[in-house]
C-alpha cells in the first residue's frame, strides 16, 4: 500500500527535521498522528485483500503518474470492465530536501519519467513489449508469453503534455527538464 507508505515516509521525515537526538520526546500530535497511521497500517492490511489473479492477457493496462509539492507515485491498474480497475503494482516516493523547491511541473516530469522507467524494468512480466537490462537473462518458458499491446498513460499535468508534445521549445527549458523530457520520448518509443 504505497499511500501509507508515503505516509510513514512523510511522517518519519518530520521526525528526523524536528528531533536531532534520540533523547528528544515527540510532542503529543506527532504521537497521536503516529499511532493513528499504525492503527490505519494494520486496519487496512487486514481487511483489504488483493486480487490473487490478474487477467492481464485480456484487459488493458492503465499507468498513471502525479507528484505534488513532496512526493510523486506511480499506480498500474488492469482495467476489468467499464467500471472496475486492479490494481497491479504501484510506488511511490518522497522528494528529498534538496529538491523541494522544484516546480510541481518539473517533479510532475519526474513522476512521469518513474513511470516509464519502472514499466520498461517490469516489461517481462507486463502485456508490453519486454525490454532486459543489461545481462538480464530472459525469462523461464513457465512464465506466461503475454502479448504486447498499448498502454494507457495519464498524466494530469498540462505542462507536461505540452511540453512533451513539443520539443522545438526543449531549448527554452533548464537542461535538467531537457534532459528529462529527452529520456521521456526515448522510453516512450521503446515502448511503442
Amino acid at each position: 500500500y504505497v499511500e501509507l507508505d508515503l505516509q510513514g515516509r512523510l511522517l518519519w521525515r518530520e521526525i528526523c527535521n524536528n528531533h536531532k537526538s534520540w533523547d528528544d520526546v515527540l510532542s503529543d500530535d506527532l504521537v497521536r498522528r503516529i499511532r493513528g497511521w499504525v492503527t490505519l497500517c494494520s486496519n487496512v492490511t487486514t481487511t483489504v485483500g488483493f486480487e490473487r489473479y490478474i487477467d492481464l492477457e485480456n484487459h488493458p493496462l492503465l499507468v498513471s503518474s502525479d507528484a505534488s509539492g513532496e512526493c510523486w507515485g506511480v499506480d498500474v491498474r488492469c482495467i476489468n470492465d467499464e467500471n472496475t480497475t486492479t490494481r497491479v503494482m504501484a510506488r511511490g516516493g518522497v522528494f528529498p530536501l534538496t529538491q523541494s523547491k522544484w516546480s510541481i511541473p518539473r517533479k510532475e516530469l519526474v513522476a512521469l519519467y518513474r513511470a516509464l522507467l519502472w514499466i520498461r524494468s517490469t516489461s517481462a512480466y507486463l502485456p508490453v513489449k519486454t525490454h532486459l537490462r543489461p545481462h538480464q537473462s530472459p525469462l523461464e518458458p513457465l512464465v506466461p508469453q503475454l502479448p504486447a499491446r498499448q498502454v494507457t498513460l495519464l498524466c494530469d499535468s498540462e505542462v507536461t503534455v505540452y511540453r512533451l508534445r513539443r520539443p522545438s521549445r526543449d531549448k527554452k527549458l533548464p537542461i535538467v527538464e531537457r534532459r528529462r523530457l529527452k529520456e521521456i520520448r526515448q522510453m516512450c518509443q521503446q515502448l511503442d
